[in-house]
């Protein structure tokens, strides 16, 4: 499978199965295990996969297909939590047992809550306060225990977060 902009560049039968089995949870080293990929191995060999450029590009492009497939768009998903916040937010009058309002208003306060939670989360209204001060790969590696072992993981893990956007 080529992927535009990669030159002839193919997946081999199971990269493409790695990709098909990473957009269904987005869990590298569970996708590598159901791809094929020694169990031993799998969060290593995920790890380089997701470094691979045709391999994040058959992702980006495997999910656009899955998102095209279901019509789910960015801005359906936003129209249907103002809908819920909405109608949630909507106060109904209580009425007593013989039919008589009390004064007091009911909402689905849940409902709205948990829609607004997902909207501001989405906005990036509410941000995680993990500071890390870890610029460099270095400090990365210094930061974890003197373990070779450890320290290269480390370096690993910092590339593939800079390369996903997940650190600045």
């Amino acid at each position: 499978m080529t992927k535009p902009g990669e030159k002839g560049r193919k997946l081999t039968p199971k990269q493409e199965a790695f990709v098909e089995e990473y957009v269904k949870d987005y869990n590298g080293a569970g996708a590598c295990r159901r791809a094929g990929y020694k169990e031993k191995y799998a969060d290593r060999v995920a790890l380089q996969l997701l470094e691979k450029k045709h391999v994040r590009e058959a992702i980006e492009a495997k999910k656009a297909e899955k998102h095209k497939r279901v019509e789910v768009t960015e801005a359906y998903v936003v129209g249907k939590w103002l809908e819920i916040i909405e109608r949630c937010t909507q106060g109904e009058q209580v009425i007593d047992s013989r039919g008589n309002a009390t004064g007091e208003w009911k909402f689905d306060s849940n409902g709205a809550n948990r829609a607004l939670d997902s909207l501001g989360k989405y906005l990036n209204m509410f941000v995680e306060r993990k500071e890390l001060n870890i610029t460099t790969e270095v400090e990365a590696a210094k930061a974890v225990l003197a373990d070779p072992v450890i320290a290269a993981k480390a370096v690993e893990m910092f590339r593939l977060a800079k390369q996903t956007g997940e650190v600045n």
